[in-house]
């Protein structure tokens, strides 16, 4: 009997699926765990390592299973700024070198270097657990004697729990749904210190600073960021492209940003309200929101100012929050920028008080 090609064609992907299945989640359990300690590692991972010591990472790892590597307390982890010895991104615009002169070209801005992806490293994981402790925290830097936020390209987990590091000089970390991070340090990074692009992961009682760009970039995820301390920040804190499905709820957070910009929401139009409640927002610190945003602002010290784009008819109407005054008269005036004739802000009740739950705890 002749079977019809389309039929060939589901029998065929149904084979290849099921490899693929056995090969992604069945490969890691048949391996034995292995111990990496004081050497150096690159290249793929197919199944669960256990990092101690001093690592240093002088190529591309890239884990094609759903194996888990778990990095003990005090490990340091050092990334190599040159001579990748595993290739692994093959993309041309990533393998440019140099610095971009020129306008923004695929998300490296005018005077940024470019990804240089012969030289530099990436770090692709499934699984990473980090096992820091507050007197002996895990780091994962650069191995230069002079780092800048560029000398390794990026890190990303799909799933991961991450307690007590250190991490810094690198472009981006990526992380997926299924992420927890606390009680970690992001420093001297260059485009995000964490990029989060789908799904809940939780960000909690952290630090960022010395970013070049966003600390936290969220892309149609909808993160809880909480506890967190943002300072000493070139770029902004929190950057949001809603692209109408991240809902993020933004809570206890401190934002000591003079004269720049602690949460941007550049676009909105959710089918959900998200929520930025409890936070304290030093003065000179600035909230960019779109004007399609859906978004519950209350229960904050703002002692900064907020602005709202243009382009939207309608209107905002602001939850009690603590302004350092309670003239509303004067708070619209004073701290809400770019006020549009079609579009109208309400602020029913200010609270006459810090109120005792904002900021970290």
């Amino acid at each position: 009997m002749k079977i019809h090609w389309f039929f060939k064609f589901l029998m065929i992907s149904g084979v290849v699926f099921i490899v693929w299945l056995l090969f992604y989640y069945g490969l890691p359990k048949l391996l034995p765990v292995q111990s990496v300690k004081n050497t150096q590692v690159y290249g793929l991972i197919f199944g669960d390592q256990i990092w101690e010591g001093e690592i240093k990472v002088v190529g591309d790892i890239y884990s094609p299973t759903n194996s888990t590597v778990k990095i003990l307390p005090g490990t340091r982890v050092r990334v190599a700024i040159k001579n990748d010895k595993s290739n692994f991104d093959l993309l041309p615009w990533h393998r440019k070198s140099g610095i971009n002169t020129g306008e923004s070209y695929r998300g490296v801005n005018k005077n940024e270097p470019f990804w240089d992806e012969t030289q530099k490293i990436q770090i692709n994981l499934s699984n990473l657990i980090i096992l820091g402790v507050f007197s002996n925290p895990v780091t994962i830097t650069s191995d230069s004697e002079n780092p800048s936020p560029y000398d390794f390209n990026l890190i990303k987990i799909r799933k991961g729990n991450i307690n007590q590091a250190i991490f810094s000089d690198y472009r981006r970390f990526e992380i997926g749904n299924d992420v927890v991070i606390s009680n970690s340090i992001f420093r001297n990074t260059g485009e995000c210190s964490l990029c989060l692009s789908f799904g809940s992961p939780k960000i909690i009682n952290n630090v960022f600073e010395k970013s070049f760009r966003e600390s936290v970039f969220v892309e149609k995820a909808s993160p809880q960021i909480n506890n967190n301390l943002f300072q000493n920040l070139n770029g902004e804190g929190i950057k949001i492209d809603a692209k109408r499905l991240s809902v993020p709820i933004i809570t206890n957070n401190n934002f000591e940003m003079p004269r720049n910009t602690a949460i941007d929401f550049i676009s909105g139009g959710q089918l959900q309200e998200g929520l930025i409640a409890k936070n304290v927002f030093d003065g000179n610190s600035l909230i960019k929101i779109a004007c399609d945003a859906k978004v519950k602002i209350r229960d904050n010290v703002i002692l900064g100012q907020i602005s709202f784009s243009s382009g939207c008819d309608g209107s905002f109407v602001f939850g009690p929050n603590y302004w350092g005054t309670q003239d509303t008269t004067s708070i619209i005036k004073e701290k809400i920028l770019n006020k549009h004739k079609t579009f109208s802000i309400t602020i029913p009740t200010v609270l006459l008080s810090v109120p005792k739950e904002a900021g970290r705890k």
